[in-house]
């Protein structure tokens, strides 16, 4: 059986300066997932878009989009792993 090693994205988005934030380490860890977040849930563009980090540091501060995106991650990882959240 292959070990599976299971990111928190949650909480390392949320660790980010609010500033000015460093996602290009987010988005090697987590690769497509990061895009699939940024752009499908969040809807705040590909992070080559010049407002990408302006809007994402927006998010970061807001505390109700916040609750959204943590529910944004967890419909992700249910998708990812074939579990259904309406069980």
């Amino acid at each position: 059986m292959k070990d599976t090693k299971i990111g928190r994205l949650d909480l390392d988005l949320f660790r980010l300066d609010t500033v000015l934030p460093d996602w290009g380490v987010l988005q090697k860890k987590y690769g497509r997932y990061w895009d699939t977040y940024t752009i499908g849930v969040l809807q705040l563009g590909r992070a080559s878009d010049s407002n990408f980090s302006n809007l994402l540091a927006l998010f970061l501060k807001d505390p109700v989009p916040s609750a959204i995106g943590l529910a944004g991650i967890a419909i992700i990882v249910a998708g990812m792993t074939g579990n259904s959240l309406c069980q």
